[in-house]
This record gives structure tokens, C-alpha cells and sequence, in this order.
């Protein structure tokens, strides 16, 4: 009774598989569609023909808060490959080495996208701008000399939309091969240099004020003050190979200079000529 049982039911298994290999062979397999347009048993030439009738070049409509972005697929930079989407959607299933598989492949993957190319440069253009329009950037948090004392100015948050979920939004809404209407909301984006991570810089700014910077000349002592040196000193956010970032102090040429001319006015004189009348 076991070997009978074994052997019926390795007999149904082939011969359910000859029977699904036979209905499928040279069609499509059932349950595949491509952007919503069902091609179960369809020939290639047959799904041709329905996919070749489809509108693909589909407006698409980003609205982010109360501001309205309009475009379409060419905007976009897409272009979409019938022939590749033909091959995509008769591989579904087909691929499998058991065809009663190929049932079970279909009814996973089986929901497929129009087949695109898309020129990032044009859609990159058209995220940018989107995200440039609307929002703000966030403030990094850096630090100012005010007569002499040393200032932190705080982080601000900015307002953006993310880039990069807009991007896949996109390539993911061409690929439907449907036209679309977006919404989405801005979210909070934090700075990269917030108030804690100034701590260093502001103690190395105290200790380029504090340090003592005597001139000499022809007898005579000039001493910068504090509040000079504060002038001196520019506070620049750099990133570093980690992706953190840093607040760097630099001096300022220009600010130097005028203190040293300042200090030149006083030593250099002019001779004046002595009239004589």
C-alpha cells in the first residue's frame, strides 16, 4: 500500500507537471500582468500587441505641501522597452525547472512594471528642483566674537523633502506605467554640525584669544587685544573623510592686514618738507 501511494502520487506529480508544461508551452504563464494588463496565456506576439497600445508616456503630478510640480515621463528622462518587458514577463515562470513552480513563481512575482530606461540626469534636474523650491535648509551651528567674547550660535533645523525617497518614488511610479499623483509632506532634516559637536572648536578659539601677541618696533610695543583678535578669526564647517563634519578656524587675511596697517599709521610717518618764505 505505501509503494502504491509513493507511486501515485510521483505519477500525478509528473504528470500534472507535463500537463501545466503543455498548456504553458510558448504562452505566458497565468497570473503574470504587466502595469495591470493581465497577458495570462498570451503568446508574445499577443501580449505585443495589448502592450504596444498602452499610453506610456504618462504625466506625473508632485504636490508637496501647497506647492504643485508637474511632469512627464520624457521630463523625466524615461524611456521604456517594450521588448524587454516582453522577455521579462515570459521568463516569469518559464525559468523554473518544475513547471508547477512556475505556478507558484507567477502568483509571487507575477505583478511586473513596464520595463524603463531613465536618463538620471534629467530626472535628478527635476528632484532638484522640487526639493530646492520648497522648505529650508538646515543652519549649522557655529560660533561668532563679540567684543572679545566668544559666542555659540545654535543649529537650526532645516524643512526638506528627502531626495532620495522622492528619486525611487519616481522610478517606481514609471515603472507602473500609470499616471501618478503624489503627495507628500516635508519632514524635519537636522544639521550636520549641531551645538555639541562645536565644544572643541570653542575651546580652541579661547585659546587663540588668550594667547599673547607682541609686536615690536624701533622701541615701541603693540599688543593686539582681544576683542582685535577677534576680528582675526573665521569659522568654516568642513567635512571630513568620515562623512562628519567640523567647525575649522582660519584667520582672515584681510582683517590682519588692517590691523597692521592701523599699527603702520602710527610708525610710519611721512616726511613733511619745510617751506620757506
Amino acid at each position: 500500500r505505501l509503494w502504491f501511494l509513493i507511486i501515485g502520487f510521483v505519477l500525478v506529480f509528473v504528470g500534472s507537471n507535463l500537463v501545466v508544461s503543455a498548456l504553458t508551452q510558448g504562452v505566458i504563464f497565468p497570473g503574470v500582468s504587466v502595469a495591470g494588463r493581465d497577458l495570462s496565456f498570451k503568446t508574445q506576439s499577443q501580449a505585443r500587441e495589448i502592450l504596444s497600445q498602452m499610453k506610456t508616456d504618462r504625466s506625473f503630478q508632485v504636490q508637496v505641501g501647497d506647492k504643485t510640480f508637474n511632469a512627464t515621463g520624457r521630463d523625466l528622462g524615461a524611456q521604456y522597452d517594450l521588448e524587454a518587458t516582453l522577455e521579462s514577463a515570459y521568463k516569469i515562470g518559464h525559468n523554473s525547472p518544475i513547471p508547477l513552480l512556475g505556478f507558484w513563481e507567477a502568483n509571487k512575482n507575477g505583478q511586473q512594471g513596464y520595463a524603463y530606461e531613465v536618463n538620471q540626469k534629467d530626472l535628478r534636474a527635476f528632484v532638484s528642483k522640487v526639493v530646492s523650491v520648497v522648505g529650508t535648509d538646515p543652519i549649522n551651528a557655529t560660533l561668532k566674537v563679540v567684543e572679545g567674547k566668544v559666542e555659540v550660535v545654535p543649529d537650526q533645523d532645516g524643512y526638506r523633502v528627502d531626495q532620495k525617497f522622492l528619486t525611487d518614488l519616481l522610478q517606481n511610479s514609471i515603472a507602473n506605467g500609470k499616471d501618478q499623483n503624489l503627495k507628500l509632506e516635508p519632514k524635519i532634516v537636522k544639521a550636520p554640525l549641531q551645538t555639541k559637536d562645536i565644544k572643541p572648536s570653542l575651546a580652541k578659539t579661547d585659546e587663540i584669544l588668550n594667547h599673547e601677541v607682541v609686536l615690536n618696533y624701533q622701541g615701541k610695543q603693540f599688543v593686539p587685544s582681544i576683542k582685535d583678535k577677534g576680528y582675526w578669526l573665521v569659522f568654516v564647517p568642513s567635512e571630513q573623510p568620515d562623512g562628519s563634519v567640523r567647525l575649522d578656524i582660519s584667520l582672515s587675511r584681510e582683517q590682519i592686514q588692517g590691523y597692521l596697517q592701523a599699527v603702520a599709521n602710527q610708525v610710519d610717518i611721512a616726511p613733511i618738507n619745510k617751506k620757506v618764505n
